[in-house]
C-alpha cells in the first residue's frame, strides 16, 4: 500500500510447468496483473514485464529447474504509485510464500511539480508534474563462503 494505493499479491509455487515452457537449468518466472477497470492510461503487459525482471534478478531460479513461480498482482485502488506498490508487493509476497531469494527489491517513485520534489506522488500530482520517476533498488545479500 502507498497512500491511497493498493494492490493485493500472492505467490503459486515453485510447481510443474509445461515441458514446451520449461528451462531446464533454472523456474520460470510470470507475472500477472490483473486491473481494477482496463484503462488506457495503463499497460498491464508493461506491468508485468517490469515486475518479472525486478523480481528474477533477486529469485535463486536455479534451486528449481523445470518448475515455475507465479506471482499474481491484483490493483485494488489506484492513486498513483501503482507501479511502485506491485514491485513492492511482489517482492514481500515472494518473502511470504519462502522462495528462496539473494536478495530483496524495492520501488518508489518521486515527481517534479512546481520547481520541488515530491515522493510517493498521487495520480493528479503526475499529471501535473514536469518529469516523474520510478527508482528501483536491488538489494543482494553477499554469499559467504
Amino acid at each position: 500500500m502507498h497512500g491511497e494505493t493498493a494492490v493485493q499479491a500472492s505467490v503459486y509455487g515453485p510447481y510443474e510447468i509445461k515441458v514446451s515452457k520449461e528451462l531446464c537449468d533454472k523456474a520460470v518466472v510470470e507475472v500477472s496483473f490483473l486491473s481494477k477497470v482496463h484503462s488506457i492510461d495503463i499497460n498491464e503487459r508493461f506491468i508485468e514485464f517490469f515486475i518479472r525482471n525486478a523480481v528474477e534478478s533477486v529469485i535463486i531460479t536455479s534451486m528449481h529447474p523445470r518448475t515455475s513461480i507465479n506471482i499474481t498482482i491484483q490493483e485494488i485502488t489506484n492513486s498513483g504509485n501503482l507501479l511502485a506498490c506491485c514491485v513492492n508487493a511482489a517482492c514481500l509476497a515472494l518473502l511470504d510464500a519462502g522462495v528462496p531469494m539473494h536478495g530483496l527489491v524495492a520501488a518508489a517513485s518521486i515527481a517534479f511539480v512546481d520547481n520541488k520534489l515530491v515522493p510517493f506522488p498521487s495520480a493528479k500530482e503526475i499529471k501535473l508534474s514536469e518529469s516523474a520517476l520510478y527508482v528501483l533498488k536491488v538489494l543482494v545479500k553477499a554469499l559467504s563462503e
